[in-house]
Formats: C-alpha cells, structure tokens, sequence
C-alpha cells in the first residue's frame, strides 16, 4: 500500500538521514541500474532480471519506464542504467 511521499529533494538535511546509501566499486562490464519505486515496486525480481540480458540496449532506460507504465504503477518513473566499459 503506497504510504505516500517519504523524501524528497529539497527536503534539507533530513533527506541525507532518510536516504540508504551503499558505496561500490565498478569494474569493466559492470552494470548499475538506478529505479525509482514506482519502478521497482511495480516490477517482478524476475521482470528487471529479463531486462538485464538486454542491459546493452540503448533503450532499456525508456523500455522499463515504459512497461512500468503500463502495468499501472501509478507513480514517478525513473531509471538511470550506467554500464561501466573497458
């Protein structure tokens, strides 16, 4: 059930306490995918998993807002998809 708005950008000081963050280390081929929970809590593990073998894919960005979209999600949609080259 959607709790409603928890951060948001703008929010001062308070969004550094509220916001999760992990530090990684990228290597050659490594692929990060940033979502948004209207994303990420619309999609199966299973969905995002199928989308990963087309993580190459210029479009993969616009393709999962867009299935998202249409599964109803009902809320922001954003994705951010960085492959790290050779």
């Amino acid at each position: 059930e959607n709790t409603g708005l928890r951060a948001f950008v703008g929010m001062g000081t308070y969004l550094l306490q509220s916001v999760e963050h992990l530090q990684l280390s990228m290597q050659s081929g490594d692929w990060l995918l940033l979502l948004s929970d209207g994303v990420s809590n619309t999609m199966s593990l299973e969905q995002l998993h199928s989308h990963y073998l087309t993580r190459f894919n210029k479009d993969i960005a616009s393709k999962l807002c867009t299935i998202a979209y249409e599964l109803d999600s009902g809320d922001d949609l954003s994705v951010v998809s960085l492959v790290r080259e050779k």
